[in-house]
């Protein structure tokens, strides 16, 4: 049980960089022409950060309840 746990959580991390890297996407691209209504940051690009992000720490928190899990049946 213990290695399910690690492999949760090595798709947590993939999952955690690839959230970092469309928040620097986010961060670091900026727009030329501001239109009306808009702050200067893709609104799709941001919910798509945001979803990896919360996967990513959900992934956590599965990982870490599997391996609490185990840790008490031992």
């Amino acid at each position: 049980m213990r290695e399910i746990s690690y492999v949760i959580a090595f798709f947590a991390a993939l999952v955690l960089l690839a959230a970092a890297a469309a928040w620097w996407k986010v961060v670091s691209e900026t727009e030329e022409e501001p239109t009306a209504g808009r702050v200067g940051v893709h609104s799709q690009r941001v919910k798509g950060a945001a979803r990896a992000t919360a996967i990513a720490f959900v992934l956590s928190g599965l990982a870490a309840i599997v391996a609490v899990v185990d840790w008490f049946i031992r």
